[in-house]
């Protein structure tokens, strides 16, 4: 009886020791964030602008400068260059990506963006002609 007492009280104490000087060596380095590929190379940095040449503070700074039917077509012409960038991107994932979450994700972004820029470009269609029709 007096023997598994004592082994209980051991193993308490080598079990806060290996929890106050052991594992934190284990897992603080886990804590801090891992630098993607993109940030560990200072070299390869994602542009800041899209192949149109405007980046998205600049899209949103034209956008603040508008009001009214200008901004509805300006924000739609924008919005459409935004959805197909992501989905520009999102085609790569399946080129090079081996994670199967992010290629559910890289399908559904395809799509629902696909058809984002569909009813964007349908109510760009329409509310050009009701602008040229007003300003007639």
């Amino acid at each position: 009886m007096l023997g598994n007492i004592i082994f209980a009280v051991f193993g308490a104490v080598v079990g806060a020791v290996i929890a106050a000087f052991v594992v934190p060596t284990y897992i603080s380095p886990q804590l801090e964030p891992t630098p993607t590929p993109l940030a560990q190379d200072e070299a390869m940095q994602m542009p800041a602008e899209s192949e149109q040449g405007m980046n998205m503070r600049e899209m949103t700074d034209e956008l603040s400068q508008l009001e009214g039917g200008e901004f509805d077509l300006a924000f739609l012409e924008l919005m459409i260059e935004h959805h197909q960038d992501a989905i520009d991107m999102s085609e790569l994932v399946g080129e090079r990506s081996e994670n199967v979450e992010l290629q559910d994700l890289a399908t559904d972004i395809q799509e629902t963006q696909a058809a984002e820029i569909t009813q964007m470009q349908e109510w760009q269609a329409a509310w050009a002609t009701q602008s040229a029709e007003l300003a007639e």
